[in-house]
């Protein structure tokens, strides 16, 4: 990430001659620019939920403490239907980049304003044309541009008027063996469109996915003529059968194509989820940087899972999670030999409620293998996967109460598999890659384990405080509520209060149970730090229940004692 002094000299960041006064200053300045870390690292989000923002920082922070990732003011990022300000976006990413600096950028707040706005029929082609051009020329700038976009989901809201029918058009388009939108668009009359929906509501569904998939076609051929140092293509929320697949398949032919002309390279990687993307594609950046890529040994509770494609995604279980590691720079690695162990608690047969206490035998047999391998030395990394958007409640109460917590390289289980098991994965990509650098200050060490551990921690506190336990209870609260409405002010101040009071009092609890007092061993240094103390302040992001954003501070201490094992 080093610039050549030479080309400092010639050309100073603000391209002013006059800036420089002297040959002393020149060398002062090319030496400055020239030490390590100077590049930025600029980050345009899906949008600011909590997983493309927060986590997306936070992962950034436990493979580089040393620097932070820069995001756009966040009232330029929208929130839920109303878009983000792309073209205000655009303006501050020039601004802020330099040749050398890398971005990570989401195509569809870049073009559209978001992951919600991507799905309207309002977009203006024209406007996307220009945003398109000016991501051309983000690249020119000599900034390294890794790029996500997504693959439409089968339930999109693409008009107050198509609203009503959100449901019901999605569970047609997740039909077998139905025509290509592009197919039913050319002869409507023909095609078998979906009873008790207006015709328009079905085309205008259509030409939106169509757009879509031109748009991602075209983000293909940028990458094929070397416009990004990658492209991610992510299948937001699907389904084994339906339209998406076809477009799939129409990508996948893309793809195939810059790897028979270009010796079997790609830029471009097609797999499935979307809201841990981002995450992966920095983990993988950072590990590359140092050439730390762990190796993990991935072990499932159930192997015959492996083969079958979870809940709300399009791809087998084993090929999703070998392409998170792929994408986050690890490398799998069937062998006690490797880095690290990663346990996945595999999808249930009813993912969607809570489990009867029938389930808490299995659950609690799981984690006493995760236990027994911890205790054989092993480092070990979770991913429950049983149940959408929740923890599996035996296995929460069992990693409390058998599970040092702290000592796990990685654990989530929030929404869909993926994006359970990409947070995993980047999590502890990063974090092996921190447990390695002996060049490290001890202050960014310590930086980066305190990351480490509010993130490990904020997973109990929402994906099984809030998840399983709060958000039940909640819901009540805000039926017939606007989705209009401030999510921390007016008609959802209320529930917000009510939420964050719940946590607060359940995460405190849980610190001075489980972390108070409590140390671990920091590696590289073999060194015991101390849980301190913890400040914890809750929102909602949104005005909606589905997701909290937990922000969360932990303090360690050094207790400059030597780690009682090694």
């Amino acid at each position: 990430m080093k610039r050549s002094l030479f080309k400092v000299l010639l050309f100073p960041r603000e391209n002013k001659p006059n800036m420089i006064k002297n040959s002393l200053v020149s060398v002062l300045l090319g030496l400055t620019l020239m030490t390590p870390g100077w590049a930025k690292d600029v980050l345009v989000p899906l949008d600011d939920r909590p997983a493309n923002r927060l986590f997306v920082e936070q992962i950034a922070r436990i493979g580089q403490p040393a620097e932070r990732l820069v995001s756009p003011p966040r009232q330029l990022l929208g929130r839920l239907f109303t878009a983000g300000q792309s073209d205000a976006i655009a303006d501050w990413t020039f601004g802020q980049v330099r040749s050398g600096d890398t971005v990570f950028l989401s195509a569809d707040m870049w073009l559209y304003g978001g992951l919600v706005a991507s799905r309207s029929a309002a977009a203006d082609p024209e406007k996307v044309e220009r945003r398109l051009a000016r991501l051309r020329e983000l690249s020119e700038k000599g900034v390294k541009v890794y790029v996500l976009a997504t693959i439409p989901r089968l339930s999109l809201r693409t008009s107050n008027e198509q609203a009503p029918h959100e449901t019901a058009l999605a569970q047609w388009a997740a039909k077998a063996e139905l025509p290509s939108a592009e197919e039913m668009l050319a002869a409507p009359e023909d095609a078998p469109f979906p009873e008790k929906v207006p015709r328009e509501v079905v085309e205008e569904y259509l030409r939106v996915r169509v757009r879509n998939v031109s748009t991602l076609l075209a983000l293909i051929d940028m990458a094929e003529h070397g416009v990004f140092e990658s492209l991610v293509l992510g299948q937001d929320d699907a389904n084994k059968t339906g339209l998406h697949q076809d477009e799939q398949r129409r990508l996948r032919e893309a793809i195939a194509k810059i790897s028979q002309t270009g010796g079997g390279d790609t830029p471009v990687t097609l797999l499935s989820g979307i809201d841990e993307l981002t995450m992966n594609m920095v983990a993988g950046v950072l590990t590359s940087r140092v050439s730390a890529h762990p190796t993990v040994r991935v072990i499932y509770s159930d192997p015959e899972a492996a083969a079958k494609i979870p809940p709300l995604e399009s791809l087998p279980l084993e090929v999703m999670i070998a392409d998170h590691l792929t994408l986050a720079g690890a490398r799998e690695l069937d062998s006690p030999e490797a880095d690290v162990d990663l346990f996945i608690y595999v999808p249930s047969a009813k993912p969607w409620g809570l489990p009867g206490e029938e389930k808490r035998p299995e659950s609690e047999a799981f984690v006493a293998t995760v236990q027994q391998a911890m205790a054989g030395g092993r480092r070990v990394a979770v991913a429950d996967l049983s149940l959408v958007n929740r923890m599996d409640p035996f296995l929460a109460e069992s990693v409390l109460d058998k599970i040092h917590l702290p000592e796990l390289q990685g654990f989530a289980s929030w929404n869909t598999p993926a994006n359970a098991v990409g947070t995993v994965i980047s999590q502890l990509a990063c974090h092996r890659l921190a447990e390695t650098q002996t060049s490290w200050k001890l202050a960014d060490r310590l930086e980066s384990e305190k990351t480490h551990q509010a993130f490990l921690f904020a997973r109990m506190i929402d994906d099984y405080g809030y998840q399983t336990l709060v958000r039940d209870a909640v819901k009540s609260q805000v039926e017939g509520l606007s989705s209009g409405a401030d999510p921390l002010l007016n008609l959802f101040g209320p529930v917000g209060l009510d939420i964050r009071l719940r946590l607060i009092e359940y995460a405190n609890k849980l610190f001075a149970e489980h972390y108070l007092g409590k140390s671990i061993c920091l590696l590289p240094q073999k060194r015991q730090i101390r849980f301190r103390d913890s400040k914890l302040e809750v929102v909602l992001p949104w005005p909606r229940v589905f997701e909290v954003e937990a922000r969360l501070d932990l303090r360690l201490e050094d207790t400059k004692l030597p780690c009682a094992r090694p």
